[in-house]
């Protein structure tokens, strides 16, 4: 086969239309002679877009000396695991020193939650802090959650909490399960804790939640509406409404005023409005129809003459 210039490439070619950008793919699909660092390179590609049936067409191009290479042969053990060959994956996988990759793909291929559970505890005890470790943590985390194992849980949470990454989300996962256990003093240390980044408007909702579970119904209130100001289109404030009966605050350009409020919403959004179903509606609302300043002002109408 003859290499295709960069700037010929056999765009024309079935199954091809999607890869135009990348024109090593192009290349390897339309049969033309790559090197080994490009074959490389396109498996490399594949693997990330988990064609691993594809990417072993390229490993199979390689020279005995290339395939051998340490990382190439990671790289074909997960092929293996992800195409189906369990067995082969296994062997492979034994071959290579344990390392938090090693460990997180042999947990993904065994069927036992036990021996799940194994290899994550020991990706944390001897990788901490990396990416594949805090993914099987957080795996670790949600199955001990889901079977009520709630100390299990916490032990993975106060691991998390202590890596850069995932300190927030860790700390946030811990004030709802010590809010689940009833431990509303820790629960609210947590979630105060949390209260800047990503999780800023969700930890004043269970601020709220938590001042109402210590009968302050006052101070539940006055977070939720301290919600409501800074944070007017999150979901957390629409949950929010159902207590406080105030609308989100919206702050409108004055063009955006001229719209009338009476245009009739869509039916599936009035439907979830009238049955008081206001998560689902703001859910529907923010989904489909946020960029309408017109329903906007619909919507706001209906829910302050309720």
């Amino acid at each position: 086969a003859v290499s295709v210039p960069e700037n010929q490439l056999p765009v024309e070619l079935p199954y091809l239309e999607k890869r135009k950008s990348n024109h090593l793919l192009l290349q390897f699909y339309a049969g033309t002679t790559l090197s080994e660092s490009q074959l490389l390179s396109c498996a490399k590609i594949l693997v990330s877009q988990w064609q691993y049936g594809e990417a072993l067409r390229c490993f199979q191009r390689l020279t005995p000396s290339r395939s051998a290479d340490p990382s190439v042969q990671v790289l074909l053990a997960r092929c293996y695991g992800g195409s189906g060959q369990k067995e082969k994956a296994l062997d492979l996988w034994g071959t290579l020193p344990d390392n938090a990759e090693k460990l997180y793909y042999l947990a993904s291929l065994s069927p036992s939650d036990d021996v799940k559970a194994t290899y994550y505890r020991q990706m944390i005890r001897d990788f901490p802090d990396q990416g594949l470790t805090n993914e099987g943590a957080f795996t670790l985390f949600r199955s001990h959650k889901k079977k009520s194992e709630l100390d299990d849980a916490l032990e993975i949470l106060n691991y998390l909490e202590t890596t850069s990454a995932h300190h927030l989300r860790a700390l946030f996962e811990k004030g709802l399960l010590y809010f689940e256990k009833a431990d509303y003093s820790s629960a609210m240390a947590c979630f105060r804790k949390c209260s800047s980044g990503d999780f800023s408007d969700a930890s004043l909702y269970w601020q709220a939640k938590t001042y109402e579970r210590l009968g302050e119904e006052e101070s539940s209130q006055r977070v939720l509406l301290t919600l409501q100001t800074q944070f007017p289109l999150s979901y957390y404030s629409y949950r929010a409404y159902s207590v406080t009966h105030v609308l989100p605050a919206y702050r409108f350009e004055e063009a955006e005023i001229a719209h009338p409020a009476n245009v009739a919403l869509p039916p599936r959004l009035q439907t979830l409005l009238e049955s008081s179903a206001y998560d689902d509606a703001f859910h529907e609302f923010k989904t489909f129809y946020r960029h309408r300043t017109d329903y906007r002002h619909s919507l706001t109408s209906y829910l302050m003459d309720k």
